[in-house]
């Protein structure tokens, strides 16, 4: 498969990654609302699908994430061969690690924080 080829497979494939990603901000939005319903009516089952929806959400952003790391890292290599903007390519592995690192943060946080708080931001 040449290189052309190989690209626009790859932007076929993230074309899916976003189209979950919406999803996911859709699931998200649906978790706010229950958030809402618990803060005004104190309704302890909107909060424990909310959080479980907040849990799912951020554990497939996680993989989604992971994937970017991937492909930043396989990029990243492929630039050293080619000695072309290596320095760049570090820079934007680097920045996905930083990302996938946050999210595993806010996702432990999202797991063992018993108090609602909100959604979780990422």
């Amino acid at each position: 498969m040449n290189d052309n080829a190989s690209k626009v497979k790859e932007l076929e494939f993230e074309k899916v990654l976003w189209w979950i990603v919406i999803f996911l901000s859709a699931l998200n939005i649906y978790g706010d609302n229950l958030e809402q319903l618990f803060f005004k009516n104190n309704n302890i089952g909107a909060e424990k699908k909310a959080k479980k929806i907040f849990i799912f959400t951020i554990t497939v952003s996680l993989i989604i994430y992971l994937y970017y790391v991937y492909r930043n890292y396989k990029y990243y290599s492929v630039s050293k061969f080619k000695r072309n903007e290596t320095f760049l390519y570090l820079i934007r592995l680097i920045g996905s690690i930083f990302v996938v690192v946050g999210v595993i943060f806010i996702l432990y946080y999202e797991v063992k924080e018993k108090t609602p708080v909100g959604t979780p931001t990422i």
